[in-house]
């Protein structure tokens, strides 16, 4: 792999940005010992000295006129190529690691030392230095194979043998012995060992002696390295390596073992330690961090001075067993920088960009980039890396990045990111099984405003409209501008009620006066609204039926919202024109009210009844409530029908009061939309005050949907109704997302357990169990409970057993006309229907 790295100082090649002529370069070729040569900037050689011939294989007149890259392995020229353009951009030196190819087919690894300058004439060049680093190579292989020998020489003798015996002082050793200690002559036995030990420093003589000892007294093993100093003044490294020998048991008075030449060992191991200290003065000089760790002991070889610079930690306590190098990367980078270092101790070459924590606390951006070691049987011996600070960088790209996606008036995302934001959107919803709505904002005669006033007038508007919005949005929202007057919102897991109440908030946000400069300005807006997935599953069709709903809220005369439906298409007529029907239900007296009994279980006797909605249609006759309700609640339609409901309940209960009958609680339903209705108390009050009905003998039942959409809100209308004395029911209870939590919080007085559970008693013995444990818990909590759906004797007398407090349903009656239902009330206890 060629490595690309710009250097700040370089003593070999001084930055210039003229050159004044070729002589004055003459050191920069005769005096140095590594090939240097001139090229023009298409890489032809100019100028070349005597250690480039011979590194190129080829005399300096039959290169003249040649290019470098004919000489670079094929595989590495596009990216020399590449890298010396790069680099002549700027005038900064540059190293770039390759290959040479000789003629004689010989590759020698080198490293080129580039510098661009400019002659009296104005023309580019490059002056060039090509380092062949192929010996560190060979005597990294000559020491791998010294290490390896004396391995084997720990196993099998192959140096110089050597036998002393501590009783009679004799040593013996072979002739290879002879040879590595410089002694030409040599007497067999040698009685005096005195004799020899100028060979040895002092310390290193003590240590031989100490070692014998505990050869003799502690049976240990024999091993010292240490120099030596010869007749003839040389010096050589040795080894000594012995051991003691036994007879039978027990240690006799013997010695016996090797002595090895390492000399060549050191050398060569000198000469590693020199080049790795050019190598560290090298990178240390480079604004990338290099590192090196042995896998094997998990020990540092190397690492740059700048890490603790740049980091602010050092790299032996982010490597440590607790892994603390975790600690310091920024959350949403920790998973996916795991996984990368976890494929790099699996041997695989990894590459990531990342943020991580300073030492200071500040956050950084860093380019993290590794290359595993492998031995001949792939297992990983050495990780090689570079890390780079790239703050600066990334916070340019962000700043890119910014103004490609965002508005420059109002700082808002643009239609760009708006795009791909849905997009992003939808294949979460998708994937979660979530709903969201989208809204198209469009401010009322925006372009006049513009043209009578100017575009900086226009501007300021822009941005004022931006912050209402935003000051007016729910938690998790997403707002951006789209096109001129036009803004694109997105709410996250949003149900139709709780986005008409925040379409309706958005309109209020306009109606206040902006003043901008020295003008007061009055504005509105529409509001066109898309469910996913209810309006479309992909991006081009919720933002068509968006634009759509838009399209129709501004020509139903702007300053207001529409959802979009069916009705805006011709696909669907019939239920266009059920709503347009439905509208004039509440004109015509299509609509009226049945009562449906509630009944104790233990004395069978009358104890309240729910009013239900019903619609005779002209044409098509009773019309489901499951068809219209729906309909309504797609507008503000549901809270006109609820206020008439209110209104005429109370009416109704006054009228059996004066037929002198007992008044009994009534429940009305009251939708989630209704209940978000500002004047909703005021009209429920003012009901039961004009037709003069106790507030605790009527009740609201309210579904689960409206707890878990705005239940602040909702909470703040439920507390001023039970500050009226009203009772609150949870319809359809069991089946939804209510949690004891919303129990608690609401103080709700009852709880009507949904038809779908009762519809298996007692035969299904899961809903069986979930009966009763709501039996329970309503009574711990002091709350009442109403079984709805009940149609059989079975359902009936397991629902006695279980003390449920209330029950409805076709089994005593089904849902009734008023004069019916007084009839009921004159009877008190109602008997069981036969079906």
């Amino acid at each position: 792999m060629m490595r690309f790295k710009q250097y700040k100082h370089r003593k070999a090649i001084t930055k210039t940005s003229t050159y004044r002529g070729l002589d004055d370069y003459s050191i920069f070729y005769d005096l140095n010992p590594e090939a240097a040569f001139i090229l023009k900037s298409d890489g032809v050689f100019i100028s070349l000295n005597k250690a480039a011939e011979k590194l190129l294989g080829r005399a300096k007149k039959d290169l003249i006129g040649l290019s470098l890259y004919q000489f670079i392995d094929s595989s590495l020229v596009n990216s020399t190529i590449d890298s010396i353009k790069t680099l002549m951009l700027g005038q900064d030196s540059h190293s770039i690691s390759t290959i040479i190819t000789t003629p004689q087919k010989t590759s020698i690894h080198v490293i080129l030392y580039v510098t661009t300058y400019v002659n009296e004439q104005g023309i580019q060049k490059l002056a060039c230095i090509a380092k062949n680093i192929e010996d560190i190579k060979q005597y990294s292989s000559k020491l791998l194979k010294i290490k390896n020998n004396l391995n084997e020489l720990q196993e099998i003798v192959k140096g110089g043998i050597w036998h002393y015996n501590s009783h009679t002082q004799k040593l013996y050793w072979s002739k290879q012995v002879s040879k590595i200690l410089g002694i030409k002559k040599r007497i067999t036995p040698i009685n005096e060992l005195e004799q020899y030990e100028y060979l040895l420093k002092e310390q290193d003589l003590k240590h031989l002696k100490s070692s014998i000892n505990n050869l003799y007294f502690k049976g240990r093993i024999l091993e010292i390295s240490c120099p030596i100093k010869r007749r003839d003044g040389s010096i050589a490294y040795i080894r000594i390596h012995g051991k003691p020998l036994k007879k039978g048991d027990q240690l006799s008075a013997c010695l016996t073992g090797v002595i090895q030449d390492t000399t060549e060992y050191h050398s060569i191991k000198n000469k590693l330690i020199e080049k790795n200290i050019q190598a560290e003065n090298l990178y240390n000089q480079i604004e990338e961090i290099v590192w090196s760790i042995d896998m094997t002991t998990k020990k540092i070889i190397f690492c740059s001075n700048d890490f603790e610079e740049i980091t602010g930690w050092k790299l032996s306590d982010l490597i440590g067993p607790n892994e603390f190098w975790k600690e310091t990367i920024h959350p949403k980078d920790k998973d996916h920088v795991t996984a990368a270092i976890n494929r790099l101790l699996d041997g695989k070459q990894t590459s990531f960009h990342y943020q991580f924590y300073h030492a200071s606390g500040q956050l950084r951006w860093g380019h993290f980039k590794a290359y595993p070691i492998l031995d001949s049987h792939n297992k990983l011996i050495r990780l090689d890396g570079i890390i780079q600070d790239i703050t600066c960088r990334k916070e340019m790209e962000n700043k890119l990045l910014h103004i490609a996606y965002h508005d420059h008036i109002t700082g808002l995302p643009n239609r760009l990111h708006f795009e791909e934001t849905l997009q992003k959107k939808i294949t979460l919803a998708q994937q979660a099984n979530d709903t969201f709505a989208i809204f198209h904002v469009d401010l009322d005669r925006f372009r006049h405003i513009n043209e009578m006033l100017g575009y900086e007038i226009g501007d300021d508007l822009l941005q004022y409209t931006a912050s209402r919005l935003k000051e007016h949005s729910h938690s998790d929202y997403y707002i951006s501008r789209i096109s001129g007057n036009e803004f694109a919102v997105i709410l996250s897991s949003c149900e139709l009620a709780e986005a008409k109440h925040q379409a309706a908030k958005y309109l209020e946000s306009l109606r206040p006066v902006f003043k901008i400069k020295d003008y007061e300005l009055y504005i509105t807006g529409s509001i066109g609204i898309a469910l996913f997935p209810k309006h479309g599953k992909d991006l081009e069709h919720l933002l068509k039926n968006s634009e759509t709903a838009l399209y129709h809220a501004k020509n139903g005369g702007k300053n207001t919202f529409k959802v979009y439906c069916s009705t805006m298409t011709t696909e669907s007529k019939h239920r266009y024109s059920l709503e347009k029907d439905l509208r004039n239900a509440l004109q015509t007296n299509q609509l009226f009210i049945e009562y449906q009994p509630k009944v104790s279980p233990e004395t069978q006797l009358l104890t309240g009844g729910e009013a239900l909605l019903r619609w005779k249609h002209p044409k098509l006759g009773r019309v489901s409530p499951g068809e219209f309700i729906p309909l309504a609640e797609e507008s503000d339609l549901i809270c006109h029908i609820g206020d008439w409901v209110i209104e005429n309940v109370c009416k109704q209960m006054q009228k059996w009061e004066y037929e002198g009958l007992p008044l009994i609680p009534i429940s009305v339903n009251i939708s989630a939309l209704h209940l978000t209705k500002v004047d909703l108390i005021t009209k429920v009050k003012q009901a039961l005050t004009h037709y003069h009905i106790p507030p605790h003998l009527f009740e609201i039942e309210i579904t689960e949907t409206s707890l878990i959409q705005s239940s602040e809100l909702i909470f703040s209308r439920l507390e001023s109704l039970k500050q009226l004395g009203i009772r609150i029911s949870l319809d359809d209870f069991g089946v939804g997302y209510s949690s004891l939590t919303h129990l608690l919080k609401f103080q709700l007085d009852a709880l009507k357990i949904d038809k779908s559970l009762i519809a298996n008693l007692p035969q299904k013995k899961e809903d069986s169990i979930i009966i009763s444990t709501l039996i329970k818990m309503a009574k711990g909590l002091g709350i009442s409970l109403v079984a709805e759906g009940v149609e059989t004797t079975d359902q009936l007398k397991f629902l006695k057993q279980e003390e449920c407090h209330f029950v409805q349903g076709y089994l005593f009656s089904q849902p009734v006309s008023p004069l019916n239902f007084s009839r009921l009330v004159k009877k008190g206890i109602l008997p069981v229907q036969a079906h």
